[in-house]
């Protein structure tokens, strides 16, 4: 028998969700049966659901990013290499009775992820500057009803991620996909969701 658990990299303990996801690790680890628990990165999914949105809405012309520095480091990780991994971890002795945290190929910051979508996307901006990660608590906690997210949340989520590929791929004997590539697919296809999703809008 074998545990596979999901959890999350940079976890802290400021938010409920990673309390509880920090509890479920201890109680994994200590319920004596052999286990993986994988600490993932940002996945590529979210992009899709935040990043490229944004690009695309602040559009041509932008230096500044609004939601956070741009000078931190994500190691962005396809789903699909994820699952994966999960799936081989049942029966591969490497991650036996481990802690693995995991993330893409690609340790980039967040600035040269953004300036990835824009080209991707045909927009002509390139992002310089971001917003320190204690001005955007400070604004979040001053107006937290106009935030997806708590200060709490952004606190655990916002941090500088570099991890070792090179172990996770020897772990796994995998090569993981490359961010660049799919965001030059994902791009045009949330620039096309977008685009008619407007069209919908104006027409009914």
């Amino acid at each position: 028998r074998k545990f596979v658990h999901l959890s999350v990299d940079g976890l802290g303990l400021g938010c409920e969700m990673c309390q509880a996801k920090s509890q479920a690790e201890e109680i994994i680890r200590h319920a004596g049966m052999d286990y993986t628990i994988f600490r993932s990165s940002a996945l590529f999914k979210e992009l899709d659901a935040f990043f490229i949105p944004q690009v695309l809405k602040i559009g041509d012309g932008a230096t500044d990013w609004p939601y956070g520095p741009i000078d931190i480091h994500l190691c962005p990780l396809s789903h699909h290499d994820l699952a994966h991994c999960m799936v081989s971890a049942a029966d591969n002795p490497k991650a036996s009775n481990k802690t693995i945290i995991i993330g893409g190929p690609d340790c980039i910051t967040l600035g040269d992820l953004l300036n990835m979508i824009a080209k991707a996307a045909g927009i002509t901006v390139k992002y310089t500057k971001g917003v320190s990660k204690e001005a955007l608590l400070h604004s979040i906690r001053k107006n937290p009803r106009q935030s997806l997210f708590s200060a709490a949340q952004i606190e655990d989520f916002l941090v500088d991620s570099k991890i070792d590929h090179a172990a996770i791929r020897d772990m796994f004997s995998l090569e993981f996909q490359r961010v660049g590539d799919y965001i030059r697919q994902a791009a045009l296809r949330v620039q096309a969701a977008m685009a008619s999703h407007r069209k919908r809008q104006a027409t009914g």
